[in-house]
C-alpha cells in the first residue's frame, strides 16, 4: 500500500527485540522497492527521515511513535496504513494507557490511515473491532500442533484432553519449582531438544542462565558466534554471555544491548544455544523456533503486590513451541509449587481463555491524560477535553 500509494506505512510494535527483527526481515524483502528505516530505543538515525517523509516503510516502538507524533502532528497525514503488533496490550495496565492514546489520536484524524491490528491470543473481540472501526478477521488454526501441559516438582507432567487430565510423560522429581526447571532444562537438552524458558522479570532470566551452565556440558562457541560476541563493547556482559554460551545457554531481557540481543537470537536460531532464558517480552512476535516453551512463573511482582500472569501473556509464550517449517510439533510446560496448584493452573491457563480486553484509561491518573492532550494540542478548553476523554 505504501509503495502503490506512494505514501507511507508505518509498522508498530511494542519492543526493541520486536523491531529489529521486522526491520531486518522488511529490509530484507522490500528494499528494492521501498526505503525501510528503523526508530526505537536504540535507533534514532533515521528519525528525521521520519519526521520529513522520506522513507517509505517505518518500524517503530509505540512509544517512539508516540513521541514522533507528537513531534511531527503532520505525521500521521502522511500514512496511509497503520499496523499495530500485539493490539492486546491495550489491556495491560502499563502500556495500555499510552497505546490508547495513540490510536485515538490516529482514529480521530480527518484522513485516518488504515489500521490494521494484530494479536495472535485473543478470543474475544469484545468492543475492539468497533472502537478500531475495523472488521475482524479470526483465524483458529495453527499447522503444528501445540501441546499443553502444566508440571509439579513431582515430576508428572499433565494436560488436558477432552476435560480429562492425562499425565504426558514423567521428570525426575525435584524439590521445589526452581529445581524442577534445571532438571527439565537438563532432560531435554539431553534429548536434543531446544527449549525457550520465560520468567516473569528480568533478574532471574540472567540468574537461571548462570545456575544452567554449571549443570549443562560445555562444548565451546562455534566461530560464527565468537564473531558475533566480539562486536560486544561491555566486557562483563561480554563475559557473562561467552560463560553462558560455551555451555549452551543464553539469556535474553530489556537490559541487553540490541549488539547482545542479536547475538544471543542467533545463536538460539543456529542451535548454539540450546537453552535460552527470557522474560516473556521476547514471546511476542520475535520468530525463535523451539521444541519446548517452559514458562516458569505464573505470578509476578507488580507496584499493587503480587499478580497472576494474564492467561493472554501465557498464551502467546505457550505458542511459541514448534514452528512452522522449523518443527512437527511443540510443547508447552507451565511450572506449579505443588499437585493442588498443578490442577488450579491447568484450569487457568491451559482450559481457560484469554481475558477480553479492557480500557486501561480509568485506571490511568486522569491527571496525566489531560496533560498529554495539552502538551500534544489535541484539546485545549475543557469542552474539548471532555469530547476527547
Amino acid at each position: 500500500g505504501a509503495h502503490a500509494g506512494r505514501r507511507h506505512a508505518i509498522f508498530a510494535v511494542p519492543f526493541k527485540a520486536l523491531a529489529d527483527e521486522h526491520f531486518e526481515r522488511l529490509r530484507e524483502r522490500y528494499a528494492d522497492y521501498l526505503s525501510v528505516v528503523i526508530s526505537d530505543g536504540d535507533w534514532s538515525e533515521y528519525d528525521d527521515d521520519i519526521r520529513r517523509g522520506n522513507y517509505g516503510l517505518a518500524v517503530a516502538t509505540y512509544e517512539k511513535l508516540h513521541a514522533l507524533m507528537v513531534q511531527t502532528p503532520g505525521l500521521i497525514d502522511q500514512l496511509s496504513v497503520l499496523v499495530v503488533d500485539e493490539v492486546q496490550l491495550l489491556g495491560d495496565p502499563t502500556r495500555g494507557p499510552g497505546l490508547e492514546l495513540m490510536l485515538t489520536r490516529v482514529l480521530n484524524q480527518p484522513s485516518a490511515p488504515r489500521v490494521v491490528a494484530l494479536s495472535a491470543s485473543l478470543d474475544d473481540l469484545g468492543p475492539l473491532a468497533h472502537w478500531l472501526r475495523a472488521t475482524p478477521v479470526v483465524s483458529q488454526d495453527r499447522p503444528v500442533t501445540l501441546t499443553e501441559c502444566v508440571a509439579a516438582p513431582s515430576g508428572g507432567a499433565v494436560t488436558v484432553v477432552n476435560g480429562d487430565v492425562r499425565e504426558v510423560r514423567k521428570f525426575a522429581p525435584a524439590p521445589d519449582r526452581e529445581a524442577l526447571l534445571d532438571g527439565v532444562c537438563r532432560a531435554l537438552v539431553a534429548e536434543g531438544c531446544q527449549v525457550l524458558v520465560f520468567r516473569s522479570t528480568v533478574k532471574p532470566t540472567r540468574e537461571t542462565a548462570e545456575r544452567l551452565v554449571g549443570q549443562l556440558p560445555a562444548k565451546g562457541i562455534p566461530e560464527a558466534i565468537g564473531h558475533e560476541l566480539s562486536l560486544i563493547e561491555d566486557p562483563d556482559e561480554l563475559a557473562v554471555l561467552q560463560r553462558c554460551l560455551a555451555s549452551g545457554v543464553a539469556f535474553h531481557n530489556g537490559d541487553l544491548s540490541a549488539q547482545e540481543r542479536r547475538a544471543v537470537e542467533k545463536a538460539f536460531r543456529e542451535g548454539t544455544a540450546r537453552v535460552l532464558v527470557s522474560t516473556t517480552t521476547l514471546a511476542m512476535g520475535v520468530n525463535l523456533p523451539t521444541d519446548w516453551v517452559v514458562i516458569a512463573d505464573s505470578t509476578r511482582w507488580t507496584p499493587r503486590g503480587p499478580a497472576d500472569v494474564p492467561v493472554q501473556e501465557y498464551k502467546n509464550a505457550a505458542g511459541r513451541a514448534g514452528r512452522l517449517g522449523q518443527r512437527t510439533a511443540g510443547y508447552s510446560l507451565l511450572l506449579s509449587d505443588s499437585i493442588p496448584a498443578r490442577r488450579q493452573l491447568l484450569q487457568n491457563y491451559v482450559v481457560g481463555a484469554p481475558e477480553p480486553i479492557e480500557s486501561q484509561l480509568p485506571r490511568h491518573p486522569v491527571e496525566d491524560t489531560v496533560f498529554y492532550l495539552l502538551c500534544a494540542e489535541l484539546a485545549h478548553p475543557a469542552d474539548e477535553l471532555v469530547e476527547y476523554l
